[in-house]
């Protein structure tokens, strides 16, 4: 095979010999004639890269290819680099002197009359001068035209002054064409001939490689391999222009191999360098072709070369990146859990496929298989060791794909619990740590990735998908958290709930047609910051702090922050806060408000952390059936209690396509099933307000118990500065004033003067409301008897309604299915052992009593017993149930239903039935027992 020659620009001197005999001298200086090399040229370089993806067949794998293009380089000093051996240099390599020019070029030599030379050849003579075989005379006084051509037997034509010219179809039989021109004087008889490069060069590299590849065949289809070639003398160095094309074959490299190319390999070097027609593909339907070997078997992979002009005298170069031509994906799949018994069973879809990366809608199946983790490393067989027994059995552990989804059904074992019996508080702290951190904080913590507890529904689960929001938020796991700075209940399920909190409503007695906010302005928008204050200003949420918490460092990191909503489509205000995994996670609560850049609370939020499960209700029927909240609002075990403890299991399994994973988990949640016995302790509420009254230290009728736990203030510190709290200044107690105020238990008056104390002042507020739990209520119930009809209406939730999202403070016949059992069935048990009261042998009822309201109590809790400490009785220590409803009785009172007992283990008659329904003032601390938010 003959060896191609890339000759990269040269500056060759022609010297021009006199021809006469050395006797007879011309009128030149009576040298031989001669031809030498000086030095010429510039290593200055134009770049520009352009990066584009091919077209192709579907399904084939594709090559990304990085084009840019450079200047061949120029020889320096040509004159003293003579090679010692010519033949060295017969290959296509990258020439940089004038001796790849050994086997010669051409040249015509004009005086301005006659061809002095006449389309002879020079070559390098043993002295290293390049010159004709035949001598010629010169004159030195006259002006030469001289035009040097390589190869020699290029069909250069004189007369024309263009050429016509074909590759080689096969890349290491393709030579370079070069044009040198000299107009001028012989300086002592040389011609200095700059030469430059008619063709263009292609070569190819290799980048990103996929998997090992051999390269068997590099081929080049659509490319012009002939064409006429008309230099521009006009420039230095010589210029061209091409036309004239003849017809496309492909060019092909050879049978050259390269095992297993990594990134930067050169693939068309030396000989192997396309030396091409210059011509622009953006009008040409250029391909490039590789044929490769995995291995075992052969294939082709192609692309188009769609943009880029082959420009003479550069080098194209091209980085092949080689890789299939799909994306793959594994949807993701969501969380598997079960509950401690194994049930429900679970379910996991895969879908699986590829997708064209040139057409993205266009998909096609990939095959799966399912991978457990044990412990070091994924396996393709489930272990059986850890937590693995959970997994009884999986119907589908492999399938074909696709984007429809396969759907494989999963049955787990029950658990076996971890302890029954006597169950320490810790253990409730044990199962919060082991349900998992939700959320997380972004860089910066922009709070787009914490959790938003306002899509968390505890009652119903994702049957409500979207926003809800309430006063009160349950936190069941450590976290990092949000929550939207709106209005107690104003969202619901995404939605406005503007019957929340305008109801619009008229009656005789006092009622809020339009609900207010800490300024006593007409609320509307759900919006915090959307609304304004009683003058008109618009309100400015500036910070957030903690008001009380009953658990050290419980909740931490609470601070204002605005965060890009999803749901509204714009910026909004958010409250963020932490809740950490650490020794301090435990059941507790915390008080959160809003403030404006006065400090004034502007609203302010509950935060229950518990393990409770809100889903397992209990049905009491009155005139419907009632779900009842497993637990008084706020409740937290204090003690020993009597339950079983289930702990969690989790497994890691995952879907391999080949291409792609993406790992679940499959979790038994922890359990501690409802304590038949217990200490503990609950917020208090008054009636018709939002928050909790922070805990007290106060006692009733000046006794020393100790009646609630100590509470930490903002800085996390012990504080019992805000515990007694008891506001017994009966001056603008509005509802706006109870909203700035969340800290205050606003008691009676301490005016015994014809009892005003007692029977003016029974309502904490002086508007005395009577919806204020129960948008569309306007009765007010007789202070002695209990409704029939009207206490049975459905209680529309309001914003000022203390509830978490999916519950609602009860209405009075939510109670009276529990009075009426008992009635007629004594379906009640009381235990002093278990401290509270037992219903139908499964609802627990603890004895909680009341916080008493009267100025001299100073919020100390009354009627109370050894839940937590004594409480106060005539004849000794008394015990009661005491919970609110939605219902008012009178300006003063509202109706609580009661359980009574004395220190035996018996119900207290005493004063007539032990349980019942009864009134007393709106400024008695009470406790609520929420119902579902649908009852």
């Amino acid at each position: 095979m003959t060896k191609s020659h890339l000759l990269y620009a040269v500056s060759v001197a022609i010297v021009l010999a006199s021809c006469v005999h050395e006797e007879e001298p011309t009128r030149g200086d009576g040298k031989n004639i001669t031809f030498s090399a000086k030095s010429f040229g510039t290593t200055d370089k134009s770049k520009g890269e352009t990066m584009f993806t091919m077209s192709d067949e579907a399904g084939s794998p594709i090559l990304d290819v990085a084009y840019s293009t450079e200047d061949m380089p120029m020889p320096i000093n040509f004159a003293e680099d003579v090679a010692e051996d010519p033949s060295e240099n017969t290959k296509a390599t990258l020439i940089t002197t004038a001796d790849g020019m050994s086997a010669g070029f051409g040249v015509y030599v004009h005086d301005g009359a006659q061809y002095v030379v006449d389309g002879e050849t020079v070559t390098k003579n043993s002295k290293g001068e390049w010159t004709t075989a035949a001598s010629h005379p010169f004159d030195k006084d006259k002006t030469y035209t001289a035009i040097g051509y390589y190869p020699s037997d290029l069909n250069f034509n004189k007369e024309s002054r263009n050429f016509t010219y074909a590759v080689s179809m096969s890349s290491t039989a393709s030579k370079d064409v070069m044009i040198g021109y000299f107009n001028g004087k012989l300086n002592e008889g040389q011609a200095a001939l700059n030469f430059s490069h008619a063709m263009t060069a292609v070569r190819f590299v290799w980048g990103d490689v996929e998997k090992a590849t051999k390269i068997k065949l590099i081929s080049l289809n659509g490319v012009y391999i002939s064409g006429t070639c008309t230099p521009d003398f006009t420039t230095s160095p010589v210029s061209y222009s091409w036309g004239n094309f003849g017809s496309t074959p492909q060019v092909v490299v050879g049978s050259k191999e390269i095992n297993a190319p990594s990134e930067g390999t050169t693939i068309t070097d030396d000989e192997y360098t396309f030396v091409l027609i210059p011509q622009n593909l953006a009008t040409k339907n250029v391909t490039l072709m590789l044929t490769l070997s995995d291995g075992t078997n052969n294939f082709s992979v192609s692309k188009k070369l769609t943009s880029g002009e082959w420009a003479p005298g550069k080098i194209n170069l091209y980085k092949l990146n080689y890789h299939d031509d799909y994306d793959y994906f594994i949807e993701d799949i969501p969380e598997v859990v079960t509950d401690y018994t194994g049930s429900p069973d679970g379910e996991f879809t895969v879908k699986s496929y590829k997708q064209l990366k040139t057409s993205p809608y266009t998909t096609s199946a990939q095959a799966w298989n399912v991978e457990y983790y044990d412990g070091s490393d994924w396996v393709t067989t489930k272990p059986s060791g850890g937590d693995w027994p959970l997994v009884n059995s999986i119907s589908k552990t492999s399938g074909i794909g696709g984007t429809s989804g396969e759907t494989a059904s999963m049955s787990f074992t029950a658990q076996t619990p971890e302890k029954s019996g006597d169950i320490p508080a810790g253990y409730h702290s044990i199962i919060l740590r082991a349900r998992g951190t939700k959320g997380e904080l972004d860089e910066g913590d922009t709070g787009l990735k914490r959790y938003d507890l306002s899509y968390d529904n505890p009652r119903y689960g994702s049957k409500y998908p979207n926003r809800s929001t309430a006063n009160c938020y349950i936190v069941g796991s450590s976290g990092y958290y949000k929550i939207p700075a709106v209005y107690g209940n104003a969202i619901q399920n995404g939605a406005k709930n503007t019957g929340a909190y305008n109801p619009g409503i008229t009656s005789s007695n006092p009622v809020l047609s339009t609900f207010v906010n800490h300024d006593n302005a007409s609320i509307t928008s759900p919006w915090i910051s959307e609304n304004v204050n009683l003058n008109g200003t618009a309100i400015n949420i500036d910070n957030a702090v903690i008001v009380w918490q009953d658990a050290q460092n419980l909740v931490t990191g609470v601070a204002v922050k605005t965060i890009y909503d999803a749901e509204t489509k714009k910026d909004q205000k958010f409250v963020v806060f932490n809740v950490e995994n650490n020794d301090y996670l435990k059941p507790g609560n915390c008080l959160i408000a809003i403030r404006d850049s006065n400090n004034k609370i502007l609203w302010s939020w509950h935060i229950w952390v518990t393990d409770e499960l809100m889903s397992n209700t209990f049905e009491v029927v009155s005139d419907r059936t009632y779900h009842m909240m497993p637990a008084a609002l706020g409740w937290v075990y204090g003690g020993t209690t009597t339950a079983t403890v289930y702990y969690e299991r989790s497994v890691r399994m995952r879907i391999n396509n080949g291409k792609a994973t993406k790992e679940f988990t499959v979790t038994q949640s922890p359990y501690m099933t409802a304590p038949t016995t217990g200490t503990g302790y609950c917020p208090y509420y008054q009636w018709g307000r939002k928050d909790p009254i922070v805990p007290s230290t106060g006692s009733p009728n000046g006794s020393n118990d100790k009646n609630q736990k100590q509470t930490f203030n903002a800085t996390y510190s012990p504080d019992f500065s805000n515990a007694k709290a008891m506001n017994s200044s009966t001056n603008n107690r509005s509802v706006g004033y109870s909203i700035q105020h969340p800290n205050e238990y606003m008691g009676t008056g301490n005016n015994y003067s014809s009892g005003g104390w007692m029977w003016n002042q029974g309502d904490w507020c002086q508007q005395k409301y009577v919806n204020r739990w129960s948008a569309n209520n306007t009765y007010l119930d007789n202070e002695n008897g209990v409704g029939t009809l009207y206490d049975r209406e459905f209680v529309i939730k309001t914003i000022y309604d203390p509830s978490p999202v999916g519950f609602k403070v009860a209405n009075l016949s939510a109670y009276e299915g529990i009075v009426s059992d008992w009635e007629a069935n004594r379906n009640i048990e009381w235990s002093k052992g278990k401290q509270g009261a037992m219903y139908k042998g499964s609802l627990f009822l603890p004895a909680t009593g009341y916080r008493g309201c009267y100025w001299y109590e100073e919020g100390g809790i009354d009627i109370f017993g050894s839940l937590i400490g004594y409480g106060w009785g005539n004849g000794g220590p008394k015990y009661e149930v005491h919970y609110y409803t939605t219902r008012a009785a009178g300006e003063r009172n509202n109706k609580f239903f009661y359980i009574k007992s004395n220190d035996d283990e018996n119900l207290d008659w005493s004063d007539g039935p032990p349980v019942g329904i009864s009134n007393f003032f709106k400024t008695i601390g009470g406790v609520l027992r929420p119902i579902a938010e649908t009852d």
